[in-house]
């Protein structure tokens, strides 16, 4: 057993109990108290569908029990199912804007597709500047780094992976679903001005 204090407050104790095999030379942990918390933040809560909210959970069960391969799959998959809907938004808003058909077609084919790595790409298109750093496309980043380490790295490798790309999802879906917002209430928006324009006018010609 291996309890810990918290060196700032001084209060909160996290235990561990550690199972040692000596023949094999390993050493894994067994349990924890308190538990690892899989809770899902408020905001975070908002952005995810019911569904992707059952796969955050079950990456991060899987994060604290060391299967980092099964939690890097749940994140990605969580990550394509966040990209269709964004990408379909995308779509309406270009076609009230009045693109030509090659560039709707393209949007259009792309998103009814299945090639997960396309959507990424026209996704990162219109990804807002708030979640570039330093020239790096973080939904572009975060899902090729997941599917490298789902495909060539181990376990460990995989449970770190996921630690550090979480922070990264939690702020990206949560931009990405009020990106959705602002881009569903355009078109309510510009209508509403057009009628508000097309009314003013009627009444100067009219005076």
């Amino acid at each position: 057993m291996l309890a810990l204090d918290c060196t700032n407050c001084k209060e909160e104790e996290i235990t561990y109990w550690i199972q040692i095999d000596k023949d094999r030379g390993q050493a894994r942990k067994v349990g924890q108290i308190p538990e690892p918390s899989i809770d899902v933040p408020g905001d975070l809560r908002k952005a995810l569908g019911k569904d992707d909210i059952k796969l955050y959970k079950r990456a991060k069960i899987c994060t604290n029990q060391s299967y980092g391969i099964a939690a890097c799959i749940y994140l990605r998959r969580l990550l394509e199912n966040r990209i269709t809907p964004l990408l379909e938004s995308i779509l309406q808003v270009r076609r009230e804007q009045g693109a030509d058909e090659a560039e709707l077609n393209r949007i259009e084919e792309i998103t009814q597709g299945t090639i997960a790595t396309d959507k990424i790409n026209l996704a990162g298109e219109v990804v807002p500047e708030s979640l570039r750093v330093e020239g790096d496309n973080s939904l572009y980043l975060a899902y090729n780094e997941l599917s490298f380490g789902i495909h060539s790295s181990d376990e460990n490798t995989c449970v770190e992976l996921a630690q550090r790309v979480f922070p990264i999802l939690d702020r990206m879906l949560i931009e990405l679903a009020v990106e959705q917002q602002i881009r569903a209430s355009k078109q309510p928006f510009d209508s509403s001005v057009k009628e508000l324009r097309k009314e003013r006018t009627k009444r100067e010609q009219g005076a």
